[in-house]
């Protein structure tokens, strides 16, 4: 396999990782092992958007379960009357989020969510918000 497409796996696989950070172009070439300058050898930068974008869409089929809890979650909030919960259920189901990405989840609308699960489901929906929220690449 040809240097090119080795760097081109590991980076997709790396980005398509809920535990890594967004890396930027500097922290790609730590990720291969290689000089910022070999990449940029290797890849247009069309071809690094092409990279990035295959690796967040692979990060994000992988977060298909946790996603679905959230939904599960605020669907719950709403249907039992939590304003927050309906608002934002139904932001989301008429695609107003993409609007307003945000890095992290404050302590409100965590609560707001959390407060209408049983205890044990209540400590799993948390942390499946966590990871999805602190890997947002937009401010």
């Amino acid at each position: 396999m040809k240097p090119k497409e080795i760097y081109r796996r590991t980076l997709i696989e790396y980005l398509g990782d809920w535990e890594n950070p967004i890396p930027n172009r500097l922290e790609m070439a730590k990720v291969c092992k290689v000089k910022p300058d070999t990449l940029r050898k290797h890849f247009t930068p069309d071809e690094y958007a092409e990279i990035e974008k295959e690796g967040l869409d692979l990060r994000k089929k992988r977060s298909a379960k946790p996603r679905m809890q959230v939904y599960q979650s605020m669907l719950k909030g709403a249907k039992g009357g939590v304003v927050p919960a309906q608002k934002e259920f139904l932001d989301r189901t008429e695609g107003k989020v993409i609007d307003r990405l945000q890095v992290g989840i404050d302590e409100a609308t965590l609560s707001t969510i959390l407060t209408t699960l049983p205890p044990e489901q209540a400590e799993k929906t948390k942390a499946a918000l966590l990871a999805i929220t602190t890997h947002k690449t937009k401010p």
